[in-house]
């Protein structure tokens, strides 16, 4: 229903937000490269399934970022000892502690 509005009535209408919320995007790596976001930790620890190709040093990549990596797969290593006694035993299918 339309209402009459006088011409000598002045309306100022603010402008309409349409867009819907969306989270932050987070810039991609130098070098036009894809590299994953980390995982942030869940309740209870974190489990990794390892796959084809990987190793600790890009299981560390994945969950805590290139930063430190080094270090953080050293902490994979010695947090999985009871499951590889080198890293030589990583195998596709075992599932790893992420510290």
């Amino acid at each position: 229903m339309l209402v009459p509005v006088a011409e000598d009535s002045a309306v100022t209408l603010a402008p309409l937000n349409l867009a819907p919320a969306a989270a932050p995007v987070q810039a991609a790596p130098p070098g036009g490269g894809s590299r994953p976001a980390p995982i942030p930790p869940a309740a209870g620890g974190r489990k990794h399934t390892v796959l084809p190709g990987d190793t600790l040093y890009k299981i560390a990549q994945r969950y805590y970022g290139a930063s430190g990596a080094a270090a953080r797969a050293k902490a994979i290593f010695e947090a999985n000892q009871d499951v590889m006694k080198s890293q030589a035993d990583l195998k596709p299918g075992m599932v790893l502690k992420i510290p």
